[in-house]
Parts: structure tokens; sequence; C-alpha cells
């Protein structure tokens, strides 16, 4: 990691660490690993978007919406 690392927490149940643990030993992924690839990923969904692109997704949502 390039910055520095900080640790984060978070609570859940014993049954879902169970079961969340269980999974990811099946795919071969660490908790730590898995975490990053999750905060990386919902950051970059959040990232602020050129103004083209947000009017053609919201063309798209709309598209999609009117089709059903």
């Amino acid at each position: 990691m390039k910055d520095e690392a900080v640790r984060v927490n978070v609570l859940i149940g014993k049954e879902q660490r169970r079961r969340l643990f269980h999974v990811l030993l099946d795919d071969g992924i660490s908790f730590s690993k898995w975490t990053r690839r999750q905060i990386d990923r919902y950051l970059v969904e959040k990232e602020p978007k050129p103004k083209g692109r947000r009017l053609a997704e919201a063309a798209e949502k709309k598209a999609g919406e009117e089709s059903r």
C-alpha cells in the first residue's frame, strides 16, 4: 500500500462472519484483500463522472425503465 495503513473494524454477527470466512476461503482470498477490493469498487462507483458520461448513463437508465 502506498499510503500509511490504518485499521478498519466492523461488527457483524458470529454466524455471518463464519459464513463470510468460509466463502472467502473457498475463493482463496483473505478478508483484508476482499475488504480492500470492496472499498476500491465503491469509491470508483462514487467518483464524480464527466458531465457527458452522466448524461449518457441517465439516458440509459431512463430507456431501461421505459422498456419494463
